[in-house]
């Protein structure tokens, strides 16, 4: 039997764990002089709530249990995405002769693609064979994450929801359902502020339903289990791209409308251009203004209503 061969056993076993919601690597351990599979193993870690079950390890203990013995000599282990340290530490101990893997992983390989574990240790070190079926086990990860991204991207907003003296109702409230009256959900504002005294406005982008191309502060909702500072960092750098630590943001003011409790942030900070990355499809570009430029942009009606008014109460705790 040829690697492939083997290596589209382990894609099957791959292709199962995606089914099952789990990313998809696969895994057979074979014993060299008989062509027999000793061992098969895919990803369970969320399925069984445990971060050991690699689809390596489960292969590397079942072929152990059926061998009677911890030391896998002569024996080849298949895998469709090249093992990480855990893995290649299990692949060590059991002394498996040989690694043959499919995809190469150069954020976590440690067959040399992050990392030559093997390299690092004089208890054993197989030989490794990696690109087999390279293709067939990319386009396998590849699928599953542009479906987990798509199904993220296409999830429904929920927020969390307060009565009016902002007492948890302990319910969730889908994004773009009228509000029940008498309920309120969590709004934050950031206002980013540097050292020239000028602070940082976006302008909306043209594919947004709601006032594009008007000119705001980072603004946005409180996601449900979110709290209201975890909420301003994220939608600071969604928006802009700007990554600052919560002890940075200084909340100056909470404003409560008819359906919202606004948490109004003031972060004094410099940003380096290359920071700046705007979010497709919410923002489209970006200025540094001092007062007399943001309140001259007012007076023209091109700032976002809800900022706009809600400027008026902030004006002089910004500047």
């Amino acid at each position: 039997m040829t690697d492939s061969y083997y290596m589209k056993k382990a894609l099957e076993l791959a292709a199962t764990a995606s089914q099952n919601g789990e990313i998809p690597v696969g895994a057979v351990a074979v014993d060299n002089s008989t062509g027999e599979i000793l061992g098969e193993g895919r990803n369970e870690c969320e399925n069984k709530g445990s971060p050991l079950l690699h689809a390596e390890i489960t292969a590397i203990g079942s072929a152990a249990k059926k061998r009677g013995s911890w030391r896998l000599f002569n024996t080849t282990l298949f895998v469709t995405l090249e093992p990480c340290a855990m893995c290649a530490g299990a692949i060590i101990n059991a002394r498996v002769s040989r690694v043959v893997f499919g995809a190469y992983d150069k954020r976590a390989g440690a067959c040399g693609s992050a990392v030559n574990l093997f390299s690092l240790t004089k208890t054993h070190t197989p030989e490794i064979r990696g690109g087999v079926l390279e293709k067939e086990c990319l386009a396998l990860l590849s699928d599953f994450f542009k479906k987990k991204r798509f199904n993220r991207q296409n999830k429904p907003e929920l927020w969390d929801l307060y009565d009016k003296d902002r007492n948890s109702l302990s319910c969730t409230h889908i994004r773009g359902v009228p509000l029940k009256e008498g309920t309120f959900h969590t709004v934050i504002v950031v206002v980013t502020k540097n050292s020239d005294n000028r602070i940082l406005i976006t302008k909306r982008s043209r594919q947004k339903n709601n006032c594009p191309g008007y000119w705001e502060c980072t603004t946005g909702s409180v996601l449900a289990g979110e709290t209201s500072i975890s909420g301003a960092c994220r939608e600071l750098m969604e928006e802009t791209g700007i990554k600052r630590k919560k002890e940075d943001f200084k909340l100056i003011k909470t404003v409560r409308s008819e359906s919202s409790f606004t948490d109004c942030y003031l972060l004094k900070t410099d940003v380096n251009a290359d920071e700046i990355k705007l979010q497709k499809g919410e923002t489209e570009d970006y200025k540094w203004v001092d007062r007399e430029e943001f309140e001259e942009l007012q007076a023209k009606g091109k700032v976002f209503a809800p900022d706009a008014l809600q400027y008026e109460g902030l004006k002089s705790l910004i500047w």
